[in-house]
C-alpha cells in the first residue's frame, strides 16, 4: 500500500472547479469557489485555494474563507501567472523566501511581478514591492457579479 502523505497544497482554477465533488456547472462563482474549498479541505489539504485570475485567489485558512489579491498596474503577460504562483507559495512554504512572507503573499506577489513582465533582479525587486500591496478580504462577497 502507498501512502502520500498529507497534501500541502491543491490550486484549481475557476475553469477546473466543476472536476471536485459538490460543484455543480449551475453554481454562481461564489458558491461554486466556496464548495471547492469545503471540497479540498475535506480530503485534506493544508492549504486549500483557487486561483482567480486578475482577481485573485480564494484560499481557506483555520476555516476561514478569504479573497487575496495583489493588483498590477500594467498587466503584460497572463501565460504562467498560475507557475508563478506556486513559484513563489512553494518559496514560502520551503522558508526559501523574504522572511515572514506567508505562503498566499508570496505566490500573489511573485505571480503579479510576472503578470508586469518583471524577469530576473527586476522581478526580485517587484516582489519585494508587491508584497506589501497583497490585499486580502474575508468571504467571497468581491466574487459576486
Amino acid at each position: 500500500m502507498l501512502e502520500a502523505g498529507r497534501i500541502t497544497a491543491a490550486k484549481p482554477n475557476e475553469s477546473e472547479l466543476l472536476d471536485l465533488p459538490g460543484v455543480r456547472p449551475d453554481m454562481g462563482p461564489p458558491d461554486a469557489v466556496g464548495a471547492a474549498l469545503r471540497a479540498l479541505a475535506n480530503f485534506d489539504v493544508e492549504f486549500p485555494l483557487v486561483t482567480l485570475g486578475a482577481r485573485g485567489v480564494a484560499h481557506m485558512a483555520d476555516g476561514v474563507v478569504r479573497v487575496s489579491r495583489c493588483p498590477v498596474e500594467l498587466p503584460r503577460k497572463a501565460v504562467g501567472a498560475g507557475d508563478a504562483f506556486v513559484a513563489g507559495l512553494c518559496a514560502a512554504l520551503l522558508g526559501a523566501g523574504p522572511a515572514g512572507a506567508a505562503p498566499m503573499d508570496l505566490g500573489l506577489a511573485t505571480a503579479a511581478a510576472h503578470v508586469a513582465g518583471m524577469e530576473g533582479e527586476d522581478l526580485r525587486r517587484q516582489v519585494s514591492i508587491n508584497l506589501g500591496r497583497v490585499e486580502t478580504t474575508e468571504g467571497l462577497g468581491s466574487l459576486d457579479g
